[in-house]
């Protein structure tokens, strides 16, 4: 596997933003193992169109949110204290 440079690129500009991540995205095999963490999986669907409607196909993208993988890693915390997640409908049920 080639060497990849690291950077870090910043800009006000969306559509700008979106270009950057779609270019990165799109300088990968199609078929390559790629973890898109967006704000909403609706982002991570829309940047995945984008890619897919440039180059026609793309397999491997795994697209999640900060919140899937923050209860992802604290799911064995939990469940060593016995105890559950609360969603948006158990506050809720409560109230």
């Amino acid at each position: 596997m080639r060497q990849r440079s690291k950077e870090l690129r910043v800009s006000n500009d969306a559509n700008l933003r979106l270009q950057i991540a779609q270019e990165w995205i799109e300088s990968y095999p199609a078929d390559t193992e790629i973890l898109l963490v967006a704000h909403s999986r609706e982002a991570a669907d829309d940047l995945l169109l984008r890619v897919v409607q440039s180059r026609g196909a793309a397999f491997g993208i795994k697209r999640v949110t900060l919140n899937f993988i923050a209860s992802r890693l604290a799911q064995r915390v939990l469940a060593e204290a016995s105890t559950a997640p609360a969603t948006n409908l158990t506050f809720t049920a409560v109230v």
